[in-house]
């Protein structure tokens, strides 16, 4: 969320002190993240740590929370856990939000700055025992499972429809269909490759696993002391392990790196495997899809949103061109 919510710094602040004892409490807004359900803050507390906040709107899964919690307690320092309140909870129940509080770390993403060698590799080993990991039921008994279902093809084409003939009077919805009317070919082509491998997969399924499932560059922080964490838990599922691998070399894990050499450093860190690359075509295609679909929506559903909607305009014109994520998503086609 880039724009601040309309909540009262004074109550989340009620809610640092009576469920954490957090005292003098100064809160920042911070407008980072494309999700418009997820506000996040910096919390400076006088005399001592600073504190990163997030306010989840709408749905929450608490798998989001508990996941990572076990990961990191069972040793894997690349996962930051949240930080129980008094009575031992992950989070507390704002009402209209979830509040959910982690230690600040200094640092910047992996499109701010690229992984090291170093770092490649520690990615790679952290998913792979993500990947790896057997998860008590209590702890993942929320987690849904992939289901190979064509909801965001649905939602794109109803919006692909509606603009070859409704006229916009809002400026940048005006300047979304027009730019998706031009590229209509293309990503129809996208469509179309999405509904032939989901039907072979949908028949036949590959093993699944826990996956973050949005492992992208953005969500790995990189820490001014040289730590990589994987950030940004909300979108836990059980799946092919392919939903967490189409992001390397697909346009998405970070800058600074060709997607080749992105496979062979971080490949080197998670080790061999057999990759399916049905699933890894299908994932990188839907992921898109998703993307134009939720920002679709943004932008055609409502004139508000402000900066939010401006940056949805960005990521919408980004994934197409020389190099963009429909063409790396394409050229893996079989």
């Amino acid at each position: 969320m880039l724009e601040k919510p309309e909540i009262r710094d004074q109550e989340i602040i009620a809610h640092l002190e009576g469920e954490y004892g957090l005292r003098k409490v100064t809160l920042t807004f911070l407008a980072l993240g494309a999700d418009q359900n997820t506000a996040v803050y910096r919390a400076e507390v006088s005399g001592g740590r600073d504190y990163f906040l997030k306010l989840r709107f709408g749905d929450f899964n608490e798998a989001s929370v508990r996941v990572p919690d076990y990961l990191h307690s069972h040793g894997l320092r690349e996962v930051i856990s949240a930080l129980p309140n008094r009575s031992g909870r992950l989070l507390v129940d704002a009402g209209s939000y979830r509040l959910v509080v982690y230690p600040y770390i200094i640092g910047v993403n992996a499109f701010e700055r690229a992984l090291s060698k170093g770092q490649w590799a520690a990615f790679g080993a952290a998913l792979r025992r993500l990947h790896d990991t057997v998860f008590p039921e209590q702890v993942t008994n929320e987690v849904p499972r992939e289901g190979f279902t064509p909801r965001w093809c649905d939602a794109l084409a109803n919006y692909m429809g509606l603009i070859q003939h409704e006229t916009f009077m809002d400026p940048e919805a005006a300047e979304l269909a027009d730019f998706l009317n031009e590229k209509r070919a293309e990503t129809l082509e996208l469509m179309e490759q999405v509904e032939r491998l989901r039907r072979g997969l949908h028949a036949q399924p590959p093993p699944y696993r826990l996956c973050h499932a949005d492992i992208h560059g953005w969500n790995l922080l990189i820490a001014d002391s040289g730590a990589l964490y994987m950030v940004d838990w909300d979108t836990v599922i059980f799946a092919p392990k392919e939903r967490d691998l189409m992001f390397i070399g697909g346009g998405l894990a970070g800058s600074g790196h060709t997607p080749h050499e992105e496979e062979t450093l971080f490949y080197a860190g998670y080790g061999a495997v057999n990759l399916n690359h049905t699933a890894l075509t299908y994932y990188r295609c839907v992921r898109i899809i998703e993307d134009l679909a939720v920002y679709s929506q943004q932008i055609f559903d409502s004139t508000t949103g402000g900066e939010d909607r401006r940056a949805a305009m960005l990521a919408v014109k980004s994934n197409y061109g020389s190099g963009g994520t429909i063409e790396l998503a394409l050229r893996a086609r079989l």
